[in-house]
């Protein structure tokens, strides 16, 4: 599988993804097993504090994630994940995430994925771990 690959599948999950097309979620960069993705905090992301709810950096890490796992062709699927929020978000924040993946097995991974704020504030950091299946991504995808 060559990087053509990675980033065919990269964009035929993100335009079957309505949730993150929502998101505004676009893709920066794609490499086996590792993507970097950004997207931008809207007002109507925002809780009654008026900063940004907890479901938007995690939806965007949760994409991230599934970008990466599925990146080198095997349908993968989450296992568990758990994310720390480091500081508040606002409205007009851009967020970055780039996944690193952690370990590679036949079955599972393990990939961490850092949000950080344009000016490369972290604000968050996420943990997931997949299910490898023996299925490959783009013989799923419509």
């Amino acid at each position: 599988m060559n990087q053509s690959t990675s980033e065919k599948i990269i964009h035929r999950l993100l335009n079957n993804d309505p949730f993150s097309q929502w998101l505004g979620i676009e893709v920066l960069s794609v490499h086996k097993g590792k993507v970097k993705l950004a997207m931008e905090v809207r007002e109507e992301m925002l809780n009654g504090f008026r900063i940004a709810h907890g479901a938007i950096p995690y939806a965007l890490a949760d994409t991230t994630l599934a970008f990466a796992s599925n990146s080198r062709n095997k349908l993968s699927m989450t296992l568990t994940n758990n994310i720390s929020y480091l500081r508040k978000i606002e409205s007009g924040d851009r967020l970055v995430a780039e996944s690193e993946e952690v370990s590679l097995q036949d079955n599972y991974g393990v990939y961490l994925i850092n949000i950080d704020r344009q000016d490369q504030i972290r604000l968050a950091v996420f943990r997931g771990t997949v299910y490898r299946s023996k299925h490959h991504v783009d013989e799923r995808l419509p």
